[in-house]
């Protein structure tokens, strides 16, 4: 059953005459939907301007015809264009983000070609250059290695022994720190301290030459067998609270020991070990002045 289509598409294809068009008046949909454009525009101007409808009055078919023909061919035309230009417009955007999701995915796949370069430089020259630290630690050993060995054969305060080396005995004072004196508070501790650390042991001594009272200063290096390396007993004796350091007569050794008997001294101090733990403990420069 055909639907009835009324005005204003009843120009093109009313073939009977009676101002009504049918779906089988139309041939098929396709020539009737391409002429929706034009007689939807000659019946608006129709509607609004009676002198034009006259003048389509007068005027044969064939002319409806074609007028109707030409608006629809630029209607579907311009509607071409502009869905054309919607859906590049959509596609390039489409492109766009999709390159931007391409270069954030190449940007976190790929690693900084600048920080890869840097990395492998530092790797470079850590293979290529000896630590340092551990080139100072050897040179010590064989710096410690390279001393005499000599025996303790008595000690005497906590800062003074009796060594021997083949047959002679040195009277050693143990250089850059001052341990409290016999019958000064700590005294006998500090000396059974340094008993208990190198008493009837061998010893490798580094000597910085002799005090005023002719007694040679140094240094004593105790190897310890359990933890396989070697003890500075000087610096030892400050760690243990047994000892202050003697800033006055330090300047012959090197910036680094001078610092770590300063580091030794405050941590000591600090945890109150030894000595640090009495009430005022008073240095033996200013005690042996009483």
């Amino acid at each position: 059953m055909d639907s009835i289509i009324k005005k204003p598409w009843h120009f093109a294809y009313d073939t009977n005459g009676d101002g009504v068009i049918t779906i089988s008046d139309a041939k098929n949909w396709l020539i009737w939907l391409f002429f929706l454009p034009g007689d939807s525009f000659l019946y608006f101007i129709m509607a609004k301007f009676p002198d034009v409808a006259r003048l389509f009055e007068i005027s044969n078919d064939n002319f409806h015809g074609f007028l109707s023909g030409f608006i629809s061919a630029i209607a579907w035309g311009f509607a071409y264009i502009l869905l054309s230009s919607i859906a590049k417009g959509s596609k390039k955007k489409e492109i766009e983000r999709q390159r931007e999701l391409d270069k954030k995915a190449v940007a976190e796949s790929v690693p900084d070609l600048e920080k890869v370069r840097h990395q492998l430089d530092k790797k470079a020259v850590a293979e290529s250059v000896p630590d340092l630290e551990k080139v100072r630690h050897q040179n010590d050993l064989d710096r410690i290695q390279a001393l005499p060995i000599v025996k303790v054969e008595h000690v005497i305060d906590g800062d003074t022994a009796i060594v021997s080396s083949t047959s002679d005995e040195i009277k050693i004072r143990l250089d850059s720190i001052d341990c409290p004196e016999n019958g000064q508070e700590w005294g006998d501790i500090a000396t059974a301290g340094l008993i208990k650390l190198i008493g009837g042991k061998s010893v490798r001594l580094e000597a910085h030459g002799t005090d005023f009272h002719g007694r040679t200063l140094g240094t004593l290096f105790l190897y310890l067998q359990d933890k396989g390396e070697w003890q500075n007993v000087n610096e030892r004796m400050v760690t243990l609270g047994h000892a202050w350091v003697m800033r006055l007569f330090y300047g012959h050794l090197p910036k680094s020991r001078q610092q770590k008997l300063n580091q030794l001294e405050r941590w000591a101090k600090s945890k109150h070990v030894g000595m640090w733990k009495t009430d005022n403990p008073i240095p033996p420069w200013k005690w042996r002045k009483q």
